[in-house]
Order: structure tokens, then sequence, then C-alpha cells
């Protein structure tokens, strides 16, 4: 009993732990956001792209990860937990991840998660699948996209499709080949080890099967909405670039190799806060337009649903 409660406190601290990395990070981005607006950096965006053109791709923007938490929420399952809150659970998270370089912000979006479902093997899953889908949709766009660029654009983003094709094969190897494996492993161990320091080492394995088997049960009946709603997303993705680009009155020729290097700055974890600190490379350069038409809008919109994810899950 002492130590299932020393175990809980521990987890309620840990949890603790996250709300203040999730403050600390949204109040850091907006720190930095009203200082660029403060120094006029946004101003310069405003000279090259009309106001309304900002306002508009932010607009789509906003809906895509609107779709994302629906998608989220068809994922957990159920709608027990609440769209409300699932959908401010996203933006929260989407916010935090903004200052988080290197994709660092997936670990705390499952360690959040699994605060709210219950469950951290569950939320691994779908943190998981969510990028699954993400990554196929990315890899259909830059195939479509590498037909109409330059010849030289194959080999600079290259290692970005084989990364993203590597990702999909690991994934299949783990959701549909390891779970027999682990099982005929089980069989060996027992055929081979009759010993009593054997029992712990097949319990691990078959909680370790149970649990990968659960992920393609957690789509299934599902993968029709799921594709539907992933496409909606990269649809409100690649409608904002466009959007911006049009206004930056770039001709649909560029639009290609464009593409190609904002989708490879944004799968190498480019965040606004590196964007802010990298003058020479950012700042002047060819996507703050998107950057303060999509994550500046997002930071906003994080700090502001996580205040109310906060409101209602002290409601809990």
């Amino acid at each position: 009993m002492t130590l299932r409660r020393g175990i809980k406190g521990y987890v309620a601290m840990a949890y603790a732990g996250l709300s203040v990395v999730a403050a600390i990070a949204l109040m850091y981005l907006v720190a930095r956001i009203l200082l660029a607006l403060a120094s006029g950096a946004f101003q310069r965006i405003i000279q090259v792209v009309p106001v309304g053109s900002i306002a508009l791709a932010a607009a789509v923007y906003i809906f895509g990860h609107i779709f994302r938490s629906m998608r989220l929420a068809l994922l957990i399952g159920g709608w027990s937990v609440g769209l409300r809150l699932i959908t401010s659970f996203h933006f929260m998270t989407a916010g935090v991840s903004l200052a988080m370089p290197l994709k660092l912000g997936e670990f705390y979006r499952v360690a959040a998660l699994s605060r709210l479902i219950g469950s951290f093997t569950l939320s691994v899953e779908i943190v998981w699948w969510e990028r699954v889908l993400d990554v196929i949709a990315l890899i259909i766009i830059m195939m479509v996209a590498f037909r109409d660029a330059s010849s030289g654009s194959w080999h600079q983003f290259a290692d970005v499709i084989v990364l993203a094709v590597s990702f999909i094969a690991i994934s299949v190897l783990v959701f549909f080949v390891l779970p027999d494996n682990l099982r005929r492993t089980s069989v060996l161990i027992i055929r081979r080890y009759d010993s009593p320091r054997t029992v712990p080492i097949l319990r691990i394995l078959e909680r370790v099967r149970r649990s990968i088997l659960e992920a393609p049960r957690m789509v299934r009946g599902k993968k029709g909405s799921l594709a539907a709603l992933t496409m909606l997303i990269w649809a409100c993705e690649v409608g904002t670039f466009a959007i911006l680009l049009a206004a930056l009155g770039k001709a649909i020729a560029d639009a290609p190799d464009a593409l190609l290097g904002l989708l490879s700055v944004l799968t190498r974890g480019q965040t606004l806060a590196g964007v802010m600190d990298s003058n020479a490379t950012a700042f002047g350069g060819q996507f703050l337009p998107y950057f303060a038409a999509t994550q500046a809008p997002l930071a906003l919109f994080g700090l502001f649903a996580g205040i109310i994810y906060t409101i209602e899950r002290m409601r809990q």
C-alpha cells in the first residue's frame, strides 16, 4: 500500500511537471512573438505579403488543426473524453511543440496524452498512428512535387524521403510482423527452458505482444474516416502554402521546389523559436511569411487552449 502511494505521488509530480513545462513553453513563445512584433519584424512581412492573405492563410491552417483534433478524437475512440477537451489538448500540445526542436514535442504529447486517457501504451500507439498517417501523406505530396521539381531537388531532399519510407517500413514490421515473432519466441522459450526464471520474461513478451496487437485494432473500421481527415489536414497545409505563394507573386513553376523546401524544413523540426533566433537564414529567408501565418497564431491558440484545458481538468 505504501509503495502504491509512493508511485502515485511520483506520477502526480510528473504530471504537475508537464503542466509547468507547457506553461513555460507557451508563455516563452508568446513573449517571443510580442518582442518580434515590437521590433517590427512582422511589419516587414506585411510589406511583402498583404494582411488579408496572411489572415486567410492562418485561418486555413487553424482549420487543419481542427481536423487534427477530430482525427485524434477518432483514434482515442468513444468520444467519452469529450471533443472540447481533446481539441484544447491538441492545440496546447501543438503549441508546446513549437518551442521544442528536433520533434521533441512528440515525447511531451505522448506523456500528456497518457494523463488524458489514462494509458501510456495507448498514448504511444495513438501518436504513432498520427505520425504514420502524416508521413504517408507527406510521401505522396513530395513524390508528386518531385515530378515537376528541378533536377537537383531529388538529391537535396532524398534523405527526407528515405527517412519517411523507413518509418513506414518500421511501423509495418512492428504492427504486423513483430507480434507473431514474439509469440514464436515465447513458444521457443517454453520448449527449451523449463525454469521458473523464464516466467517473468514470458509475461513481458506477452504484455508487449498484446500492446502491439492493440494498435491495428485501434484503426479497425476507421480507416476511411482517418484517411479522409488526413486528406483534409494536408489539403489545409498545402492550401496555406498556396495562398502565401500566390501573395508573394511566385510563378506556378516555382511551386514544386518551394514546397519541397518548406516540407524539408518542417520535417527536420524547424520551430518558431528557431526561426526567430536565426536572422540570417529565417527572418530574411523565404519561409518567414509561412511561419508568421501559421506558427505564430498556433502559439497564441495553444496558450488559450492550455488555459481551457487546465480549467477542464480541474473541474474533473
